[in-house]
């Protein structure tokens, strides 16, 4: 893959000096050593750089903690079609085969078209270096859904290359949907930057031959209680990964009270440990972190107290490779004041839907080497967690924890607070439950006067062709108009409308998801070919803050404090 580069030079590699020298201050000084077993596979061509960071895709978390979501989870309420509805949908008639459909001519005024260009890359960033890797778009349909006076739209069609660089020959002036795939972006620029930034370096390669086994061996582990965490980071390579201990992918997971790791081993090339080979000729070096789980005024919270700091060494596709050692202490020397006003977050959930549930909340702390003004890092590094289903406000005083990266990183604190509504497809006698959250991240830490407050609020009063969105809704047609109000608390940037496709697989309900819609605006009609006659659909509309960002010209980037709150329909059928 074409890579633009900015030069990086080795000495501009990212290590981590700091972390050594903080480290001796306290722990076990183990020893360590890496081996590899077995013979070496051919070096893996890098992934391609197609993963979106979270808040770009309908994923509603972020997935290096995924892991550490759901047990606050409670039962949200069921939203079905009345028997006259689901009748009304099942009479739908059948949609003809869609037809070739050549280039339409626009209806607009000569002289007022225009070529439409941009790019689509990921812009990796190691300390003051950044490296611009363009994503492939030579296969990838690019268009653009121009309005025209008959209240629809005509389809251009563009050309995308593998630099990166994509470009829509006659599009008229004004307003129009750029289309990527399934993701529209409502913009009137002659330049779009679909670009996301990233902190590590952007050569990474991952294990394609499984098993391809990363194991442990490790003494001086703070003694196992069931809620403690292991996080696996490697800060060259940008990864931070909450390991999740219960997946098939971790063997010898430590047990309650264990003191050692043995045999702790990780399938780098399995479903649900995603994140690069270690390789020491790239400057690479892997952390093993513990968090311990203490309680503070009756509350169990997790904070990093341990760490395991791994020798040099290079791992290869299909090859094993051992590490032996001891943890580390990591000196206390940091405090949180765990002060959030989450009743006011709580609140959202009447224009979240009127029917849903509130569900787990999620507070975490992080470290990561961007400026703010890069918004949200596509990985970051934990040093404090509390996850609850309680509700009302907290203020659990100053938590210490251990932050054993450099002092010039920054460190923001995110919160989600969930709430759930489940969906019952016509045919399905089990409901899918959907999660979304009121989510908001900040370098403001909260103090004692000054706690974790709300951003922004949920949109107001969302309507389909002029009818209450949150209530079910049959015979939109298919091409509807979705409209809602901004939020009472702001500023917001934008919106995000994602269409669900709400299906029966056998007897259960699933949702996938159809299409994205982003926009300034507050209302959107939908393009012909997102909703089909006889199927039923679910939408989320949700209101984004992301301060100076443009959304219109750079759909994908962020700044902090950012924010989203998610509202969710009631089941909808053209």
């Amino acid at each position: 893959m074409p890579q633009l580069r900015r030069s990086i030079p080795p000495s501009a590699l990212l290590l981590l000096p700091a972390l050594s020298l903080l480290l001796a201050c306290g722990g076990g000084q183990g020893s360590s050593t890496a081996v590899a077993a077995g013979t070496p596979a051919p070096a893996p061509a890098p992934r391609p750089a197609d993963r979106e960071p979270f808040w770009a895709t309908d994923t509603p978390i972020r997935p290096e903690v995924a892991s550490l979501f759901g047990a606050a989870r409670r039962p949200a309420p069921v939203v079905a079609l009345s028997a006259a509805q689901a009748a009304e949908v099942a009479e739908a008639p059948t949609p003809a085969p869609a037809s070739a459909d050549p280039r339409p001519a626009v209806q607009t005024l000569a002289g007022q078209l225009r070529i439409v260009v941009g790019l689509r890359s990921v812009s990796y960033h190691q300390d003051s270096t950044t490296t611009l890797l363009p994503l492939h778009l030579s296969s990838l349909p690019i268009q653009a859904l121009v309005p025209n006076s008959s209240g629809g739209y005509d389809l251009l069609t563009g050309e995308g290359h593998d630099d990166g660089t994509f470009s829509i020959s006659g599009v008229p002036e004004g307003y129009y949907w750029l289309r990527f795939g399934s993701t529209y972006v409502w913009t009137s620029a002659s330049y779009v930057d679909w670009s996301t930034d990233q902190f590590g370096r952007s050569d990474a390669a991952y294990a394609g031959t499984s098993p391809t086994a990363l194991s442990f061996s490790l003494t001086d582990l703070a003694p196992w209680q069931g809620t403690d965490e292991l996080v696996y980071d490697a800060p060259n390579e940008g990864t931070a990964f909450s390991l999740p201990l219960g997946s098939a992918d971790i063997t010898n997971a430590p047990s309650v009270g264990a003191t050692a790791l043995a045999g702790f081993s990780l399938n780098l090339a399995g479903n649900d440990l995603f994140f690069p080979l270690p390789d020491a000729t790239k400057g690479d070096q892997v952390y093993l972190d513990q968090l311990t789980t203490r309680t503070a005024s009756g509350e169990a919270y997790r904070a990093l107290a341990r760490t395991y700091v791994a020798p040099a060494f290079t791992m290869t596709d299909g090859t094993a490779s051992n590490l032996s050692g001891g943890f580390l202490d990591v000196p206390q020397a940091a405090a949180l004041r765990l002060n959030w006003h989450r009743s006011a977050f709580q609140a959202f959930a009447p224009g979240v839907h009127p029917s849903a549930a509130v569900a787990g909340s999620y507070l975490f702390t992080y470290a990561y080497p961007l400026p703010s003004t890069y918004g949200l890092p596509f990985n970051a590094f934990q040093l404090l967690d509390y996850t609850s289903a309680g509700t009302g406000d907290v203020d659990l005083g100053d938590l210490p924890y251990g932050n054993p990266f450099p002092a010039a990183w920054s460190v923001a604190v995110e919160s989600y607070q969930g709430f759930t509504l489940s969906y019952l497809a016509p045919g399905a006698t089990t409901p899918v439950t959907l999660t979304r959250y009121a989510y908001q991240a900040s370098t403001s830490l909260p103090t004692a006067a000054a706690p974790v407050t709300p951003l922004l609020g949920p949109i107001q009063a969302p309507k389909i062709n002029g009818k209450d969105l949150f209530a079910n809704q049959v015979s939109v047609g298919t091409t509807p108009t979705l409209s809602w109000g901004a939020p009472a608390l702001g500023p917001v940037s934008g919106y995000v409308v994602t269409c669900y496709q709400l299906s029966a697989s056998g007897t259960a309900s699933t949702l996938q998801n159809v299409a994205r819609f982003r926009t300034r605006t507050t209302s959107i009609k939908l393009p012909s070919g997102v909703l089909n006659p006889g199927s039923t659909y679910v939408f989320t509309v949700a209101a984004i803050r992301a301060n100076g960002v443009d959304l219109a010209s750079t759909p994908f980037r962020t700044a902090l404090p950012y924010a989203f709150v998610t509202s969710m329909s009631g089941i909808v059928a053209p």
